[in-house]
């Protein structure tokens, strides 16, 4: 009875680190919008308001950049709980210090989105960017260690190699956005970026096909 009632108890912690964890990408994902707003001006003409709209384009991208950046972080969290089956000290403090790269994410799109054309701005949006990236790394990296018993044990090698592979990718793009940034301009990075969807499209296809030769 007392084992049946430390599994209830554990259970119920783990869901209040997930909830917990769904409220901060909310938040995150809330606060990007909130910074696009046109403040009012009498005598505005509709020429005008065309021009302020125009001139919120560069904010407007750093916003749609991130959103589907923090829901592809939330999507990857949401994956990542459904393997676990208890949690140790060690786990809640890596989710800590991810859900604190999601939290600045709205911080650092602003920078990106009013000083795109510099350098320094797009690079510090990158290292957010990749301190996300790594943390969800570090986050699958734990739970996956047979030695923790974190996750649930019908796990094969194939997908953890698989699980890596994809949670590197994303960081490791951004990092060279970032160097070839450093190298030419920011323009360069930023039109890089994007590839990242293309390169984890044909890795998620070789591993499927992989796992079919496996079966």
């Amino acid at each position: 009875m007392e084992h049946y009632e430390a599994e209830i108890k554990k259970e119920f912690q783990l869901e209040r680190i997930i909830f917990f964890s769904d409220a901060v990408f909310a938040i995150a994902i809330t606060l990007l919008v909130i910074d696009l707003r046109i403040p009012y001006e009498e005598g505005f003409t509709n020429v005008d308001l065309l021009q302020a709209v125009v001139n919120k384009i560069p904010e407007l991208i750093g916003f749609f950049i991130s959103f589907f950046f923090i829901g592809a972080c939330w999507v990857k969290h949401h994956k990542l709980f459904s393997f676990v089956k208890t949690f140790d000290t060690r786990l809640i403090w890596l989710n800590m210090f991810l859900l604190l790269s999601i939290v600045l994410l709205p911080f650092t799109t602003g920078i990106f989105g009013m000083y795109g054309n510099l350098t320094a701005a797009f690079c510090i949006y990158i290292l957010n960017a990749v301190f996300a990236g790594v943390m969800d790394y570090l986050c699958w990296k734990h739970i996956l260690n047979p030695k923790k018993k974190l996750a649930i044990s019908n796990l094969d090698d194939h997908f953890k190699k698989t699980v890596f592979i994809s949670s590197l990718l994303m960081p490791g793009w951004f990092f060279i956005c970032g160097i070839m940034a450093l190298i030419f301009n920011s323009y360069i990075g930023e039109m890089l970026m994007p590839v990242v969807t293309v390169l984890y499209i044909v890795v998620k296809r070789k591993n499927n096909i992989k796992a079919v030769k496996h079966r």
